[in-house]
């Protein structure tokens, strides 16, 4: 978690929601795991190894050992709108 902190996120260019730093890492490695699909649609059947992707790299960032507490941040995610939003502009 070297320098990442509470942080604010931007949504739609508009909305500014303050985050902590625990949702400041999730959304980080998520933004991170969805740019490999630059210039692609982002399937249904995308979302779990995005999501994957993403629990495995919030664990190694966040040095958590426990992969369960990965899990939960990104089951947050993965059951929010926010996933549809951000990889089909819906």
């Amino acid at each position: 978690t070297d320098g990442v902190g509470a942080s604010v996120a931007i949504i739609n260019g508009q909305d500014v929601i303050p985050v902590n730093t625990s949702w400041s890492i999730l959304l980080m490695e998520f933004i991170r795991a969805v740019n490999r699909y630059d210039g692609k649609a982002v399937s249904d059947e995308d979302k779990k190894p995005t999501l994957t992707f993403t629990a495995y790299a919030v664990q190694k960032s966040a040095s958590i050992a426990d992969a369960a507490a990965a899990w939960a941040l990104v089951k947050d995610l993965g059951t929010s709108d926010i996933f549809d939003t951000q990889t089909t502009g819906n």
